[in-house]
């Protein structure tokens, strides 16, 4: 089932990140796989330490970035896609 902007998103506990020039680097603990999230991904990490509507982190990244509503959301979408597949973020209604 795709994500859609009503719902909740946050970090799943069960792996390390850390920054690195304005980078964050994952470590799944599951997989053990290392992945490495640019400066945009970033900002979206960095906004999901607690429960948040995928639509809050979105407007957050309009208020913040100079980006068409409408590329932000299926962007932001595409990515936490990625990290859900990847068992990187937690989600709820």
């Amino acid at each position: 089932m795709l994500l859609s902007l009503e719902q909740k998103v946050q970090k799943n506990p069960e792996q390390l990140a850390s920054e690195l020039d304005g980078e964050v680097v994952l470590l799944s603990i599951e997989n053990g796989r290392y992945y490495k999230i640019d400066d945009i991904g970033s900002e979206v990490w960095n906004r999901i330490e607690e429960p948040i509507k995928i639509k809050q982190i979105c407007q957050d990244l309009l208020n913040d970035f100079d980006v068409a509503k409408e590329d932000c959301q299926k962007d932001v979408l595409a990515f936490l896609e990625k990290l859900k597949e990847d068992n990187l973020i937690l989600v709820s209604e």
